[in-house]
């Protein structure tokens, strides 16, 4: 008799310390343990996020539920603190009024709306250079430039002025990518590259960058010793077939005096006079 009694008891303390029914469980998530739908009583732990990786385009999201666990990150250009100029800001004229003339020299001085600063001939010395657009346009294609579905090319013309008529220059231009600069493609010029535009490899894309020789820049001159101002003069037109809608070629013009050596990217070898253009 005392043995069923004991038998019982133990049955009792079974009974009481369960749910006394079959479990319906949900399984496990990101944020909650396998849990029983009917009474709530959980088992083992959660299994956590599997976070995927941010880039310019997308936040980091959990691969199992989706939820968003983060930022998108900044572009490349952002995260180095380079200052860039939108195209659209650029001056198309090199000089904001006339000529001054200083009292005691008698030299005449214009006035830089956009200066930087290159190597002359024997990359020994900075010589500053004058810059300015003189059009940009984004079209399909033309003549010169061979069409591609899903992309476009974005051209522009600038000129660059030198007041150092004695001195030379060796003008350095290069391009970069806005929103990766160590994954840029800096393949040779006129051959194809790729770039990530929305999260998206593009294969197809082409850079140009073509050097044309212009006569010398004169500015007239009214009153003093001289009739004229003259400066050295190039043209520089730089063309991308890019995805359409792609606003990440950065134009550089750089002190030449300072090369790429391996390893290195523009953030290693620019200086505060360089100027950064955006063809957005």
């Amino acid at each position: 008799m005392k043995k069923v009694f004991a038998l019982l008891l133990i049955l009792s303390l079974v009974f009481l310390s369960g749910c006394g029914h079959e479990h319906t469980w949900q399984e496990a998530t990101c944020t909650q343990p396998r849990t029983c739908t009917d009474c709530g009583e959980t088992e083992g732990e959660a299994l956590g996020h599997s976070p995927t990786e941010a880039t310019v385009w997308e936040p980091s999201v959990c691969s199992v539920c989706g939820e968003v666990m983060g930022e998108k990150l900044a572009p490349a250009f952002e995260r180095h603190n380079i200052e860039v100029m939108d195209i659209a800001d650029v001056p198309t004229e090199f000089f904001d009024g006339a000529p001054t003339q200083n009292p005691e020299t008698r030299y005449l001085y214009m006035e830089p709306l956009l200066m930087f600063y290159t190597g002359n001939n024997s990359r020994k010395a900075g010589v500053p250079g004058y810059l300015c657009l003189m059009d940009y346009s984004i079209i399909e294609s033309d003549e010169n430039h061979e069409a591609l579905e899903g992309y476009e090319w974005r051209i522009a013309n600038f000129k660059v002025i030198f007041p150092d008529m004695s001195s030379g220059y060796q003008l350095a231009i290069s391009d970069e990518d806005y929103y990766d600069i160590e994954g840029h493609d800096d393949s040779a010029q006129g051959s194809h590259y790729t770039v990530t535009w929305q999260g998206e490899s593009y294969d197809g894309c082409v850079r140009i960058i073509n050097f044309s020789s212009e006569p010398d820049y004169t500015v007239p001159v009214t009153g003093g010793f001289a009739s004229n101002l003259i400066f050295l003069s190039k043209g520089v037109t730089v063309a991308f077939r890019v995805p359409v809608g792609y606003d990440g070629s950065v134009v550089c013009f750089r002190n030449s005096m300072y090369s790429f050596e391996p390893g290195q990217y523009i953030y290693d070898v620019m200086t505060p006079d360089d100027i950064f253009i955006r063809l957005t």
